[in-house]
């Protein structure tokens, strides 16, 4: 079992770590597990208060998880093609390392998406519950980093969370010449920054942020996952810049993260500029959107039918709530309504015009009996006043 000593000079603290939790289990893959499963959990229950299927989701997290080993493994290889063209057999052999994440998140995506096809349903509600698990995730999963030692940054001797270990040094020693070719040089006896640690901290507040938002301030569907493109496609830019593992375009200096991470940060802006231009004609009535509490005033104003509680898209609405948005038809959880919901709309507006109806006639028939016998009542008094007088 390969033990390391990691220094952590600016805390004043070292650790002894191994990448083996227990047997030949290793750590990273375990971490990664772990948070993968965190993330699918909350996810979960998410997409649940949403009202969305759970068999249908479990299906996107069994096809998502393929996806995302192929893609990831994928991605590196092509990235590395130098090296495997010439060691075909090595291309599966994913228990030596290299998967790249972003291959992974983008081949996940493709496959729940085509799930989502598939099964009917709400693609963007789907994509904001893949962006706050994303971050969780990534932020949970670059602990393996740290156990096997990779992941890291330059050097650097005044960072408070500097760190050293006869892994980084042997790394560096053997990439110093390529790292040098590229511009970038390194002291393999020096500290590095921890990319994974900056990473992880940076992934977690962008979770935290992305689920308060979430919460209550959620204007339309996908805005959360807008939202993950601009910050992590930030924080991997910042990160990739500082790394010395990066993937490379061809032999040139540009960073395939880098330009991946561009990509990102700017289809992220325009999704949310568009999306609050379509927000403010078609909004996800914010005043709804929690269940309020006993004797809270709820404005339901241009608000009509739907059975109470949470719709797809996570609001909480009454009995007699249409979805504006599907041309007053009733919209199922988790997808839009067809032909079954346009007879089943027919069939509340029947009803709810019966009712009305019924509650018409009612009182047109009170109000026609209770004036013939008060007029009776009222001549019967007259004359009794009469016959007092005379």
């Amino acid at each position: 079992m390969d033990k390391v000593q990691v220094f952590f000079e600016g805390l004043g603290l070292s650790f002894t770590i191994s990448p083996v939790a227990f047997g030949n289990v290793a750590k990273y893959g375990l971490i990664i597990a772990i948070g993968y499963a965190i993330a699918v959990v909350m996810g979960g229950m998410r997409a649940y208060k949403w009202r969305m299927s759970i068999d249908h989701m479990l299906d996107i997290a069994i096809w998502g998880t393929v996806a995302g080993i192929i893609g990831a493994r994928l991605y590196y290889v092509f990235s590395m093609w130098d090296y495997y063209k010439d060691h075909i057999g090595e291309i599966f052999m994913i228990w030596k390392g290299g998967l790249a994440i972003y291959g992974g998140l983008i081949a996940a995506l493709i496959a729940a998406l085509i799930v989502c096809l598939v099964t009917k349903l709400s693609i963007t509600n789907l994509l904001d519950l893949c962006g706050m698990s994303f971050l969780l995730a990534q932020g949970i999963g670059r602990w393996g980093n740290f156990f096997n030692q990779e992941a890291f940054g330059t050097n650097t001797t005044t960072a408070l969370f500097r760190m050293y270990s006869e892994k980084t040094r042997d790394y560096l020693l053997s990439v110093q010449g390529d790292l040098a070719a590229k511009g970038v040089t390194v002291y393999p006896d020096q500290p590095v920054h921890p990319t994974f640690l900056y990473e992880s901290v940076l992934c977690i507040v962008g979770f935290i942020i992305c689920r308060i938002i979430c919460d209550k301030f959620r204007k339309f569907r996908g805005e959360i996952f807008a939202l993950y493109l601009v910050w992590y496609g930030a924080v991997r830019f910042f990160i990739e810049g500082m790394r010395t593992d990066s993937l490379y375009i061809g032999h040139t200096n540009i960073r395939i993260s880098q330009v991946v991470s561009l990509v990102m940060i700017v289809a992220g802006i325009v999704w949310l500029i568009l999306g609050f231009i379509y927000a403010k004609k078609h909004p996800l009535h914010q005043e709804i959107r929690h269940k309020k509490k006993e004797g809270e005033k709820i404005d339901w104003k241009n608000k009509a039918p739907h059975e109470p509680g949470f719709d797809r898209f996570g609001n909480w609405v009454k009995e007699g709530y249409i979805d504006p948005e599907y041309s007053g038809k009733i919209a199922r959880a988790g997808q839009p309504a067809g032909k079954a919901d346009d007879k089943e709309t027919a069939q509340v507006k029947e009803n709810l015009n019966n009712s009305v109806k019924s509650e018409e006639v009612a009182q047109n028939r009170i109000t026609k009996e209770d004036t013939p016998l008060e007029t009776k009542q009222t001549q019967e008094q007259k004359a009794g006043d009469e016959n007092d007088t005379y």
